[in-house]
């Protein structure tokens, strides 16, 4: 049985985490320094020996920490580096265990980095770990070789983007799996060095160069697929931080995760979507989620299952709901009229001597797009789009064009509008705005916290909403369409109820695993 693997993952904090203690159970316990240095962690919830981390040291430091902790039995297990105003500081982790022959190199150019390599396999070395950084202007390498056997293995560094990917695309059908990979941007290029091993394994998948404003979504896009991150790294580029990562899913198979991309990416092709999320639920728990495609196709930002998106007429279930809850509490009544003698919306808007069949409409008819209301002069919620909800209504119930010429009940038609008016029935009855009594007697009782109405506009958008295609969709009212087709949701529970998910976080302490650095 597979051992239980929990996990953290941290990116972008400030200096000075305080790594000590790290308790998930508590809280992290955080102190920031304005130094402008970012940091990305991966933490992993295992046995194993004692282990100790240091970051931000100068490179006296290090050396002094290195010699400390190697006269103590520690190994050095993760080393990288950054420049900051000419200094370089260093990230580290060593492991107090025994092994075999180790060596670790420190601050060598590519030249030196390559004659050291091409000296230590011939002895038997094999590399397990390599960072790139810039220094003075050009490229430096830190490494730690082991005097151990293992998988056929593979090394490469200052690849280029193209040549970084044309590497990974021959190993992997050779069969090996990307271990590591370190991203260092000199004059301007960003550059990669990497290791391979011939080794089987669950699923896997890797990411490189990938925005630290954008990880987020990849983030969300791999962890609600059931995979868990094995490797993470940080580099600056373009005056911005870039993410490295490597996950494996142990959960579910390539040929699984296939069918499903498969499907999803044949319909975007066939509509011309650009973005999609998706959620899976099974037994009443979450089993899958993932964005596909992009949140924002312009700055290239993919899309992912937290994003916010408008849910159009799956509103009006919402809308509903709200209703058959006033009427629960008696507050309501199916067969309440809305307009005429007695009706709920009367005092507002009094009945059009022209238009007398409006006074048969109903809750219920309402409910059910039998209203007798109809589209037939254009549907009213995208027409006179200045209009706020009671110049609408008032327009519309007194328009010749929309006259109600048919019973209500006798034909079903579906209507935008009809809901629009169920809305403004929520806000008679129950003395708030439509949003807000929604939000709280519906929405947060089952524990979303999260949904609310869209904006019209781009610059508007909700945090995390993606951008839509074509423009011409900010030229609706949306805010006005609100009980009808105006929420704005993501496909995943709020982050209060991700405790229902089957993939979750757990544990109480963690071992920090590897770590990173860019300069914010």
């Amino acid at each position: 049985m597979e051992t239980l693997w929990f996990w953290l993952v941290a990116v972008m904090l400030t200096a000075y985490v305080v790594l000590d203690g790290f308790d998930i159970g508590a809280g992290e316990r955080l102190a920031v320094s304005d130094d402008g240095e970012r940091f990305a962690g991966l933490w992993v919830k295992e046995s194993g020996p004692a282990w100790q981390a240091r970051f931000g040291l100068s490179k006296a430091d290090y050396q002094k920490t290195f010699d400390d902790l190697v006269k103590q039995g520690y190994r050095l297990t993760w080393v990288s580096a950054h420049e900051v105003g000419g200094t370089v500081h260093y990230e580290a982790i060593w492991e107090q265990k025994g092994g075999p022959a180790w060596e670790a190199k420190g601050n060598l150019t590519a030249a030196e980095y390559q004659q050291t390599f091409e000296t230590l396999t011939k002895q038997g070395y094999r590399l397990i770990h390599v960072t790139g950084y810039e220094s003075g202007g050009s490229a430096r390498f830190d490494a730690i070789f082991e005097k151990s056997s293992g998988p056929e293995w593979q090394a490469k560094h200052n690849m280029t983007v193209a040549q970084f990917q044309s590497a990974f695309d021959d190993f992997f059908k050779q069969a090996y799996r990307l271990k590591e990979m370190s991203g260092y941007n000199v004059g301007g290029q960003d550059l990669y060095a990497a290791i391979w091993e011939k080794t089987g394994g669950p699923t896997w998948y890797a990411r490189n160069g990938v925005p630290d404003a954008w990880y987020q979504n990849v983030f969300d896009n791999f962890y609600y697929q059931g995979a868990r991150p094995v490797y993470i790294s940080a580099f600056t580029s373009g005056g911005g931080g870039r993410l490295n990562s490597i996950w494996d899913n142990p959960n579910f198979s390539g040929a699984e995760l296939g069918a499903i991309s498969s499907k999803i990416n044949a319909y975007m092709s066939a509509n011309q979507v650009p973005g999609v999320a998706l959620a899976i639920t099974k037994d009443g728990r979450l089993v899958y989620a993932s964005g596909f495609g992009y949140a924002n196709k312009e700055t290239g930002e993919e899309a992912g299952p937290t994003n916010m998106w408008r849910i159009a007429s799956v509103s009006k279930n919402i809308t509903s709901t709200t209703i058959m809850k006033l009427i629960e509490a008696n507050n309501l009544h199916l067969t309440d009229h809305v307009f005429g003698p007695g009706g709920l919306l009367t005092s507002q808007y009094p009945t059009p001597a022209s238009n007398q069949k409006i006074n048969q409409i109903t809750i219920k008819y309402l409910l059910e797009h039998v209203s007798g209301l109809s589209n037939t002069g254009g549907d009213p919620m995208f027409m006179n789009t200045s209009m706020n909800h009671q110049q609408l209504i008032s327009w519309m119930i007194n328009d010749p064009a929309h006259k109600m010429t048919r019973d209500a009940n006798t034909q079903f038609e579906y209507l935008n509008f009809g809901y629009c008016l169920l809305g403004r029935v929520i806000e008679k009855v129950t003395g708030q705005g439509y949003e807000q009594f929604v939000r709280q007697n519906t929405l947060s009782p089952t524990g979303v916290a999260e949904m609310v109405i869209g904006a019209n506009s781009e610059a508007a958008r909700k945090p995390r909403e993606v951008k839509y295609y074509p423009s011409g969709a900010y030229s609706l009212n949306v805010t006005r369409f609100d009980s009808h087709g105006g929420w704005v949701a993501s496909t995943m529970p709020d982050p209060a109820s991700l405790r229902k998910c089957d993939y979750r976080f757990g544990g109480i302490s963690f071992g920090l695993l590897q770590f990173s650095d860019h300069r914010a």
